[in-house]
């Protein structure tokens, strides 16, 4: 995986990655994260000891702050009036969704 790939996989800039990976940065908050894309113990990710391997990372990649299952960058590269057209979009679903809930019958027990 390259630095770029896994710096857009957990929300950082590779320059971020670059200054961890040569130690110029200690650690950052998204270090969990990076261990959990990583597939490596975060422990030993931060610290170097232990065992590397991690038994309990997820089978699916985590994408920190992304919900979606495409890539972040298909998002990101499109224009500004599309972004904004596409947020408010999802916004409408929401909303739709949440007022639907809020609708739903409520069954009632007959007295008896």
């Amino acid at each position: 995986m390259t630095v770029e790939h896994l710096a857009e996989r957990v929300g950082l800039r590779p320059s971020t990655i670059y200054d961890l990976e040569r130690g110029d940065s200690k650690s950052t908050k998204k270090l969990h994260v990076i261990a959990a894309v990583l597939r490596v113990n975060v422990h030993y990710l931060e610290y170097g000891k232990g065992v590397p391997e991690d038994m309990t990372a997820p089978d699916q990649p985590i994408q920190s702050g992304w919900p979606f299952k495409f890539e972040r960058s298909r998002f990101d590269n499109l224009s500004t009036k599309d972004r904004g057209a596409i947020e408010a979009a999802v916004l409408g679903f929401v909303e739709q969704l949440e007022r639907s809930r809020s609708r739903t019958p409520q069954i009632k027990k007959k007295a008896g």
